[in-house]
């Protein structure tokens, strides 16, 4: 009896431990899946953004620098396995064509392709020095400086007139006249893609479009510029780094554009509606004179830029006038 009892006890403590240790590996099965599981959600969170998908494209970007394709394949996959917005992907240039190369093609890739190719030749190529040089040229922002002034026949017979983010001509065309051969637009949301068909000759953007995540909607705007025959350019990387650097805040889009004229071989250039010509800092725009402008955009100006330093600046590079030579005549 005693050896039945001592079997069955055996048997029992048996069970009990086999039943334990599933137990148990359901628990670790199920603890590794949730924390898969929730490790994939915390990733798709940080990389289903912008700043998430440029992230991505400077790795792929940095791996094909130095050779290592098969590595950016591998690292194109796994975003691709865990991005849900796939639209990111379209929406930059750079990883858009690396995606249309390797497998994830779309109607939006497509666009953005052709998109990347147009741009990186007006880039590599240095069309926009090329459009300027030898050329006088008028650069107009949209401070209300030039209000009542009339100087709009004389900013129209310059070789090349630029304009700045929402600019506004028609009604203002006696002040500050109306042509428009390069419009020089911030990537911001708030900015009227509609101005585009001013444009006579070129688009040119504060921020490098080849690597980074544009916002919605743009790549459709840009190939309606591509097939209204404009260039599509970027500023040099390298100067908007050295502004910042000195500033130790982002350039404005005029301050960018004037930095890029002092490196190109322009004849000269003459400065409209900037606000270091009259000492002025308001926030107004020739257009809205007397209206608020909008928080967003004060909030952006505020933050990003320091336009105290770029008056104090521009202010000694003119030396009090509106005009500076870039190129002596021969």
């Amino acid at each position: 009896m005693d050896v039945l009892k001592d079997l069955l006890f055996r048997n029992a403590v048996k069970t009990l431990c086999e039943h334990l240790s599933m137990a148990l590996s359901c628990m670790v099965f199920y603890a590794q899946f949730w924390c898969r599981h929730f490790f994939k959600i915390a990733l798709c969170k940080k990389y289903d953004t912008e700043a998430g998908c440029d992230f991505v494209t400077s790795k792929i970007v940095t791996e094909l620098s130095v050779g290592k394709i098969q590595s950016a394949r591998k690292t194109f996959r796994w975003y691709l396995s865990i991005v849900r917005d796939k639209s990111l992907i379209e929406r930059n240039l750079a990883l858009a064509a690396f995606a249309d190369e390797n497998g994830f093609s779309t109607v939006g890739t497509k666009m953005a392709v052709r998109v990347y190719q147009s741009v990186k030749a007006s880039h590599d190529r240095k069309l926009f020095a090329e459009l300027v040089a030898g050329k006088t040229v008028a650069v107009v922002g949209n401070g209300p400086y030039e209000v009542g002034r009339k100087l709009g026949h004389e900013i129209d017979a310059h070789d090349i007139v630029i304009r700045f983010n929402n600019f506004a001509s028609q009604e203002y065309e006696i002040d500050y006249g109306g042509r428009v051969d390069i419009w020089s637009k911030a990537s911001i949301d708030y900015i009227d893609h509609t101005r585009v068909g001013k444009v006579s000759s070129m688009v040119i953007h504060d921020r490098n479009l080849e690597c980074a995540t544009l916002k919605s909607g743009y790549v459709n705007a840009a190939n309606e510029m591509l097939d209204k025959g404009l260039l599509v350019d970027y500023y040099p990387q390298e100067l908007r780094e050295s502004l910042s650097a000195e500033m130790r805040k982002a350039p404005t889009t005029g301050f960018l554009m004037i930095a890029a004229l002092r490196q190109s071989r322009a004849k000269y250039m003459d400065a409209y509606g900037f606000s270091f010509l009259e000492d002025g800092t308001s926030q107004e725009t020739y257009c809205n004179v007397g209206q608020t402008i909008s928080s967003n955009e004060m909030k952006y100006n505020v933050s990003f830029h320091d336009i105290n330093f770029e008056i104090a600046y521009l202010k000694k590079l003119f030396n009090g006038g509106r005009r500076l030579v870039i190129t002596a005549d021969e």
